[in-house]
Parts: structure tokens; sequence; C-alpha cells
């Protein structure tokens, strides 16, 4: 009901699984629906590819006939003039459509540099949802879950101590990442 819809949160943390969740949870219920997940990177390549083949009309068609945009690493959108109105433009179009936008960043809006104010209170009229880092409970969950993983991906059956898997959890609060990592190094 919120459109659009910003995720953000420091680097690590699940936005781009939950958006791409996102994404296939409403292809599962509604497989009709025109779908698209990509990174602003990857906007911006599609946008520059169809401006030097003079495609820009195809381009812009392709995203305006979206029922579902979904946008990673939106902070990086303003690194590029022309892409920046592109998407501003195409934002604005899908939003009178009433096509849903979701788009994920690293920071919340108001500390993306050289984000410009129609598009920081465009993303303001939806909602924004701070990603926080798991607490020691969903860590541990983590932990104990990547372990059955690599038991099954290695057929090696190993197991640690509750307390070594604890201390890890404990430790390593910053991102799932870096918590991955510290299991890793240690099997």
């Amino acid at each position: 009901s919120f459109n659009p819809l910003m995720l953000y949160g420091g680097v690590g943390l699940g936005k781009t699984h939950l958006l791409n969740a996102i994404g296939n949870k409403i292809l599962e219920t509604n497989k009709n629906m025109k779908v698209r997940c990509l990174t602003s990177n990857e906007f911006m390549f599609e946008f520059s590819e169809s401006t030097r083949k003079q495609k820009k009309n195809e381009f812009i068609t392709k995203f305006e006939s979206l029922d579902v945009l979904l946008i990673d690493d939106i902070q990086f959108i303003t690194k590029w003039a022309g892409t920046k109105e592109q998407f501003f433009n195409i934002f604005n179009k899908l939003i009178n459509m009433e096509k849903q936008i979701v788009i994920c960043s690293d920071t919340h809006p108001n500390d993306i540099p050289d984000l410009e104010k129609r598009l920081k209170t465009r993303f303001e009229m939806g909602n924004i949802v701070d990603i926080k880092p798991y607490d020691l409970e969903g860590r541990l969950a983590i932990l104990h879950k990547k372990i059955e993983e690599r038991k099954k991906n290695i057929k090696y059956d190993f197991d640690f101590p509750d307390e070594v898997i604890f201390f890890i959890a404990e430790k390593v609060t910053s991102n799932i990442r870096t918590l991955e990592g510290a299991l890793n190094r240690l099997i």
C-alpha cells in the first residue's frame, strides 16, 4: 500500500535479498504482472546503451510498461545526470499510473549526496523503512542455518560446540556477510 517503498540500511543486511523476495512473491501471486528488478548501475547501462543505439524511446516504453519496478543501490543514481533525469521521468510516470516502485539504498534519502530535492520528496511520499542489523537471536539462527547448508554442500558432518556459535554471534554484529565469513573461516 506504500508507493514508493524504500528500504535502506547498512551493507550486508539483506536489502537485496528482500527486494528479490518482493519481486518473486509478486510474480508468484500474479504471473501476468510485468516486474523488473535491477540495480541503478544496470539502469544506467541500459539507458546509455539505448541512447548510443538511438533507441531511447524503446527504453522508456519498456520501463513505463512495467507493473512493478524494483531498483537496488538507488544511491548511485546521482552519478549520471542523464540517467538521473530519465529515472525521475519514469518514476513519475509509474507513480501517476499507480504502478509499484520499490527501491533500496545504503542510506536514508536525506543522506544520499547530490540527490535532488525533487527525488527526495518523491521517495518520502511512500514509506521509508530502516533495515537494522540482526539481534543476537537472529544471528544465532542464521549461523545454525548456514552450518546446516554447509554440511549439505560440502558433504562433511561437523559440529561446533554451542559456546563457539554463541561466541561468533555475540562478537560479529555488523552484518550477515561478516558473520558468514567468520563461520567460513571456522569451517
